[in-house]
């Protein structure tokens, strides 16, 4: 199954046209992938239910930025339709050129459900409204695939695992 997946291969200037169409360009990704429980790269994107989706991110400072804001969407492979997102504050102060930003970002377990999602990473100023680069996709980003840990059927649906709990039980 592996094998039919596409060959996932990215630095800051794969598809560095279409990348520009969409941001400003003042910083750029320069390395996005997914990694193993050791901290080794996870070239299909591939966990399981019971495992943290962790992903290791580097940015590249091209021109002055107002600091840098990290954007994740996680969508439905049929439709455009976002499933849920993440925006944060990485940097708060401005970044020079020539800045490098590393970073990683950690999903815990048992949250995403098992299925196929195609994602959306976007880097921009530090209010978030301005964007400098966009991954998706576009640029053969790989789908994140989350794999079942059992055949139970009302495990395995939906998006999202809530966090709950019940209390005061009586009977």
């Amino acid at each position: 199954y592996f094998g039919l997946l596409k060959d996932y291969s990215f630095n800051e200037n794969t598809a560095k046209n279409d990348r520009q169409s969409r941001a400003n360009g003042k910083a750029a990704f320069s390395k996005a992938i997914a990694l193993l429980p050791d901290g080794s790269e996870n070239k299909f994107w591939s966990f399981r239910y019971d495992e943290t989706l962790r992903f290791s991110f580097e940015c590249k400072v091209h021109e002055v930025c107002d600091g840098l804001t990290f954007y994740m969407a996680i969508k439905g492979t049929t439709s455009e339709t976002i499933i849920t997102n993440i925006k944060t504050n990485i940097v708060s102060k401005d970044l020079k050129v020539g800045d490098t930003i590393s970073f990683k970002l950690s999903i815990p377990a048992c949250h995403v459900r098992s299925g196929q999602y195609d994602l959306y990473f976007a880097i921009g100023n530090k209010a978030g409204t301005s964007w400098y680069d966009v991954i998706d996709g576009n640029i053969n980003l790989p789908a994140l695939i989350v794999t079942a840990i059992n055949e139970d059927i009302h495990d395995n649906i939906g998006y999202i695992t809530i966090p709950y709990s019940i209390d005061e039980k009586t009977y």
